[in-house]
């Protein structure tokens, strides 16, 4: 072999082979592996001055491990797919995602969900990624490599992943946690891995979700096992998906070009108040029209359309107003497609509506699980479509009936705009944008948005424009990336050929992230102040996560291991669910199996439960409920005038906490400190 000849730079200093700097440039450049050592390297420096951030750090780093895992399953999707191209991070990651959600509904449905089945999931996945690092299920042989980019770019990178980071460490820290994950979503994950399945046949937050947001939250319980610490999903894990989406599909842009929509979802406001899907629902959505509109899928339409019925599954799973659009994203997409077939003959006609079939076919099976699912656990295979065991009297929780009050809410929607502040600019240059330039992924991703949009204001009119944002958050943000994408990686051809074509939705567009990004700096400075404070108080003061639990603990020793209980508590995702089956009233009577909570004696409730294998009851006193429990803010709402939304629900529930103090004088008490009791509802007192 001769020696490697180095050349000599102007000032006398050797420089590297070109090759050598190509491939340190191609490796800078991609984002996870720039992303992740800016973690590590983070982490490792942190935990020198404040070891109590420990818990913070075990989030982190087993997020690390969580994408590895996604990204392997991702990459078997796409050998079994597209095996003739290589596939970017982005998209492995994404497709990794859907299709641990659609493996998670089978397990569940077996009940193998548990922590040993969700774990060889994760180790599966990254056996699958080290067998694409070492060749054997990466890219087809001659596949193009990535373009270099500037080493510059590494530079973007890290300050990408610090802020990153920041919202990653303030999830671990609690962000945004509400009654509504005290009461049902921080008790999910739990029962999934205690049990391997998700039955609450008494829970009106099962009975409104399928449950693959709650997968996702077992998925990272398995490696932090406090459960307040779920938010680095959607604040976290989601968000540095949604960058490996963005990166990736803008990989020939600019520098400046391409970290514009980075900059976008890094300062978008958050708008959480629970631990539900937002950013989550961003990733699948955004894949959609990445995978939609991409050459791989114009190459295989058959096989590609098996990877956007399983994402738009992966949809609907995570979040129930997600149904709408992810089935109109198909519908709108597929429609020229079935109606272009109808002229066409031979093969062309039978490929075509084969993709078509395999879509449709791929969303059904992979959904089917999860509707099997809320069939077992409530009752309903789709709520609200059918009531199951949520009882209509208390309330539908919709409102008003009259059409000019949905239509006035409508519009309030659509002048809010949070925290898109400049939503109807992105909207109009994305409908703006020819049918062709994207396969008709953005027109229908965008349209797909806009109808559920309109679905969900129109279905709850009685609510207010804040909290209705968080429902429309995850296909909306996706429609608005997708155009800014689009725009972001324009070629100069197109400037040339089509000038006011591409000028008009192009500038809308560029117009709308500049003005997005001045609205949105001082309350995205403020929401990083939050993450800031989060962390540091846990770097100060240890871990707020780790509250005292001994009341429950206590509570829960007075009950037989592996006795059923029923509960109704402030914080039972502080109980042990792999000591006992637990099922919670998280708004007591709303959601139960047919005929419903007897509330008129103590003996009807107390055989009621037991027929139904529940011999104790656990509930916090009405009068000392630190949560929702709390009787004076129920009786707040009777009016007058009476509260339009919970109108019908409060008398009930007054009732319920009625009854259960009733039990208190009739049935034997095997805990009580004054705020928290267990009955045994087949002891009789006297």
């Amino acid at each position: 072999m001769g020696d490697t000849v180095v050349a000599a730079s102007p000032s006398g200093v050797p420089r590297p082979p070109r090759r050598w700097r190509a491939a340190a440039q191609t490796q800078l450049s991609r984002p996870l592996p720039v992303l992740s050592l800016t973690l590590v390297v983070a982490v490792i420096i942190v935990t020198t001055a404040f070891p109590t951030l420990v818990p913070l750090h075990r989030a982190a780093l087993w997020s690390l491990v969580l994408l590895v895992s996604f990204a392997g399953w991702g990459s078997l999707v796409a050998r079994l797919a597209f095996p003739r191209h290589q596939i970017d991070l982005g998209l492995r990651l994404a497709w990794g995602v859907a299709a641990m959600v659609s493996l998670g509904g089978i397990a569940c449905v077996a009940s193998l969900a548990n922590r040993i089945g969700l774990l060889a999931l994760v180790a599966v996945g990254i056996g699958l990624e080290l067998a694409r690092l070492s060749g054997r299920l990466g890219a087809p042989a001659g596949a193009p490599a990535p373009p270099p980019r500037p080493a510059a770019t590494a530079v973007a990178l890290a300050l990408v992943g610090l802020l990153a980071g920041v919202q990653l460490y303030g999830g671990a820290a609690g962000m945004k946690l509400q009654p509504d994950d005290f009461q049902s979503y921080l008790i999910f994950p739990q029962k999934i891995l205690a049990t391997g399945t998700l039955l609450d046949p008494f829970s009106v937050r099962r009975i409104a979700a399928y449950g693959g947001q709650s997968l996702l939250h077992a998925l990272a319980l398995l490696g932090s096992p406090n459960p307040l610490t779920l938010q680095v999903v959607d604040i976290g894990i989601s968000v540095i998906i949604v960058i490996a989406l963005i990166i990736a599909g803008n990989s020939r842009a600019p520098v400046g070009l391409w970290l514009l929509p980075v900059i976008f979802i890094l300062t978008l406001p958050n708008i959480r108040a629970n631990s539900t899907s937002l950013m989550s629902g961003v990733v699948v959505f955004l894949a959609l029209f990445r995978t939609a509109s991409s050459a791989a899928f114009a190459e295989n339409p058959r096989r590609g359309g098996a990877v956007l019925g399983m994402l738009a599954a992966a949809a609907a799973s995570l979040r129930q107003p997600f149904i709408i659009p992810a089935a109109a994203f198909l519908v709108i997409f597929y429609t020229p497609i079935a109606l272009g077939a109808l002229w066409r003959r031979g093969p062309q006609r039978r490929v075509a509506l084969g993709g078509v079939t395999v879509a449709a076919t791929s969303a059904l099976g992979f959904l089917a699980p999860w509707a099997l699912l809320s069939y077992l656990s409530s009752g309903t295979p789709l709520f609200p479509l059918f009531d199951g065991y949520y009882h209509p009297e208390y309330g539908r929780l919709t409102g008003t009936d009259q059409d000019l009050d949905r239509v006035g809410f409508l519009l309030a929607n659509l002048r809010h705009c949070h925290p898109v502040r400049t939503l109807p600019l992105f909207l109009l240059a994305a409908l703006l944008v020819p049918w062709r330039r994207t396969r008709g992924a953005l027109p229908a991703l965008t349209l797909a948005s806009l109808l559920g949009l309109v679905a969900i204001a129109w279905g709850f009119p009685l609510s207010d424009e804040y909290s209705i944002a968080r429902y429309y958050f995850g296909f909306v943000t996706a429609a608005v990336i997708a155009v800014s994408m689009y725009v972001c990686a324009l070629p100069w051809r197109n400037w040339e050929r089509h000038p006011v074509r591409t000028a008009i939705p192009a500038s809308l567009a560029l117009v709308a992230l500049l003005l997005q990004l001045g609205a949105a700096s001082v309350e995205s400075y403020r929401e990083y102040e939050v993450y800031a404070a989060h962390i540091w108080i846990t770097a100060r003061h240890g871990s707020l996560l780790d509250e005292n639990n001994q009341d429950y603990r206590l509570l829960q020793a007075r009950v037989p291991a592996g006795a059923p209980m029923v509960v109704m508590l402030d914080r039972p995702f502080s109980l042990d669910y792999d000591r006992n089956p637990i099922d919670v009233l998280d708004l007591p009577g709303s959601v139960s199996p047919p005929p419903g909570l007897p509330l008129d004696s103590d003996d009807a409730l107390a055989d009621y439960l037991t027929a139904h294998g529940y011999r104790y009851l656990s509930f916090v006193r009405s009068t000392e409920s630190q949560g929702v429990y709390l009787r004076s803010g129920w009786e707040r709402m009777l009016g007058p005038p009476p509260s339009p939304l919970w109108g019908n629900a409060v008398p009930l529930y007054l009732k319920t906490f009625d009854r259960f103090e009733s039990l208190m004088k009739s049935r034997v008490r095997l805990y009580d400190d004054g705020q928290m009791v267990v009955l045994d509802l087949t002891r009789r007192i006297g």
